[in-house]
């Protein structure tokens, strides 16, 4: 479970194709730590669920391979979640990336990177800093 005060909505936005690994992570979310998720499975409607439920979200999760290698795309959508939603934490999940990240970087437009298959144990640890994020602000 989420710690009290962290996710005040409990609801996440989580932007993902369905595939094994978002598929698993959705299934946490909701079941290791009792949040909400709603997630579009259509690329073609990600701006207009986060212009819609923006207010409502807690958490926002992105998976970066949703976007078909498009990195303009996905760096333009970041970009407009963070500013859409800029005291929510956001999560991105990747293939791409080598490691996980759980140190916040100023240079990207979310605050932690998690290496895609996701693990339980990489995910707890990235909700522990979301929590951490939700709680204290950056």
């Amino acid at each position: 479970m989420a710690p009290d005060g962290a996710f005040v909505t409990r609801q996440v936005l989580f932007f993902a194709q369905p595939c094994f690994n978002t598929q698993n992570v959705e299934h946490w979310l909701e079941g290791m730590f009792d949040l909400r998720v709603m997630v579009p499975r259509n690329t073609t409607f990600y701006h207009e669920w986060l212009f819609r439920y923006a207010a409502e979200a807690g958490l926002i999760v992105i998976d970066k391979d949703s976007f078909g290698g498009e990195q303009s795309s996905f760096q333009r959508f970041a970009k407009i979640a963070r500013e859409m939603c800029e005291e929510v934490p956001m999560i991105v999940l990747s293939r791409d990336f080598r490691v996980n990240d759980f140190n916040l970087s100023w240079s990207d437009n979310w605050d932690v990177s998690l290496q895609s298959p996701v693990s339980q144990h990489s995910l707890s640890l990235a909700i522990e800093v979301a929590s951490d994020i939700a709680i204290n602000g950056r």
